[in-house]
């Protein structure tokens, strides 16, 4: 070790007569004293970084023994970034995953016992090449998380660990605009033989709509102006005149929510459109279904804002919160009230309760339909990213291959004939 008299030798000799004349003097005790304690400290660093390996979890078994999920829940929590990464919900996803036909691949990295990043990641193969993406939908915003004295190195590791132990051609992820890890995985692209680039996106998640919280609700409501303020006092008057009326928010931990959030769907618009393309179940919330019954939720549940009329539900709305984040998540309403605008109006009944609630410093949208400009126009974007380690032309062609269901349908029926993978 650097710290034992054996190392009082050569190398710290030489090291000291390189250095010492940019301090002026030579073979100074204070030179040598500084230079050896830097040795130590970088010595310390690399024992450091070697400690933090990387681990994929493909099940939620693998994690039971060691009492790891309450870790990875502590962690997830501690960064404040998202509730989807919560373990409640890192279990309905794997499963989404391998019923796709994708592997499920939550890489964690830890040092010693604690978790210090993680990346939600499922891969899958089609024509030779494999490719990793993340398993939640795009509009959940999801990243690389790490805490951010380990951020560089996990990135680094991740990305590494993806292509050679996972043996992945590509890398297809879809980032925050703002995300340092930008920048972090175009250094490392540039750096070596790997392929960068970053694809437009042309749907509804290309950007999603964020409310800043400054102020009172009430001076939000001000600042928006005459329209903004008779439209909502108009659907309330509606309200009014239809009966009694409430809105109030449940966490979404029994069969309460679920019950009045099937009510609702069932007289929706959705459910004739999920009744014409053949859907029983909207996966976007049968996830929170599947949240509420899971064992890894650690009490932590979303909100669910409900607008009742004469003892009905008519419109609801989820939120996730943590932190100081709310991410809004799912709304609808019963068509049959449309005239009243109950979406729009238990929509702005949260907001401005989230807003006053002194927890809440940013409101998510998630998406950037149309309608969110009646309380905010401002936008983030989000950025898609491919890593490749073959020829860009390729690579382009392979992906989109990869992503069309007739070619991925087709493939899976030539291997069930025994065709090779």
């Amino acid at each position: 070790m650097l710290e034992s008299e054996g190392y009082e030798s050569t190398p710290l000799i030489e090291i000291t007569r390189e250095i010492a004349p940019l301090f002026g003097r030579t073979n100074s005790q204070g030179v040598r004293a500084f230079v050896k304690n830097w040795l130590i400290s970088e010595q310390r660093r690399f024992l450091r970084l070697t400690n933090l390996q990387i681990t994929s979890f493909q099940s939620m078994r693998q994690g039971e023994e060691e009492d790891f999920w309450r870790q990875w829940n502590a962690f997830i929590r501690e960064s404040g970034v998202n509730p989807f990464l919560l373990a409640g919900f890192v279990e309905f996803y794997m499963g989404d995953a391998r019923s796709r036909d994708w592997t499920p691949q939550l890489l964690v990295m830890r040092e010693g016992a604690r978790v210090v990043g993680g990346a939600p990641l499922m891969t899958h193969g089609i024509m030779g090449a494999r490719t990793a993406t993340f398993m939640m939908p795009k509009p959940y915003g999801m990243d690389f998380v790490a805490e951010p004295a380990h951020r560089e190195e996990f990135v680094r590791k991740a990305l590494k660990f993806v292509l050679e132990d996972l043996k992945c051609q590509f890398v297809d992820v879809t980032l925050p605009g703002e995300s340092q890890n930008l920048v972090q995985l175009r250094d490392i692209s540039g750096g070596s033989s790997l392929g960068l680039r970053y694809i437009p996106l042309r749907d509804e998640t290309r950007e999603h709509t964020v409310l800043k919280v400054m102020g009172t609700w009430s001076e939000f409501q001000e600042g928006r102006g005459g329209n903004f303020i008779h439209y909502f006092r108009r659907a309330q008057h509606k309200l009014d005149r239809a009966g009694s009326w409430r809105a109030r928010s449940i966490p979404m931990d029994g069969l309460e929510a679920e019950e009045a959030v099937k009510a609702i769907e069932k007289n929706s618009w959705k459910e004739t459109w999920r009744k014409e393309v053949g859907m029983k179940v909207d996966p976007s919330l049968g996830v929170f279904f599947a949240y509420r019954n899971s064992s890894f939720t650690d009490g932590y549940y979303p909100l669910l804002w409900l607008l009742e009329l004469n003892g009905e539900p008519i419109a609801y709305m989820i939120s996730a919160n943590l932190n100081s984040v709310s991410l809004l998540c799912k709304t609808s309403f019963d068509q049959r009230f449309a005239k009243m605008s109950p979406g729009d109006y238990i929509q702005n009944v949260a907001m401005g309760r989230l807003y006053d609630s002194g927890e809440v410093s940013r409101i998510d949208f998630l998406t950037g339909l149309n309608y969110h400009r009646r309380w905010t126009s401002y936008r983030e974007t989000r950025v898609r990213v491919v890593i490749s380690r073959t020829i860009p032309g390729i690579s382009s062609l392979i992906i989109a291959l990869g992503r069309n269901k007739r070619v991925h349908n087709a493939y899976k029926r030539i291997r069930g004939r025994g065709g090779s993978p």
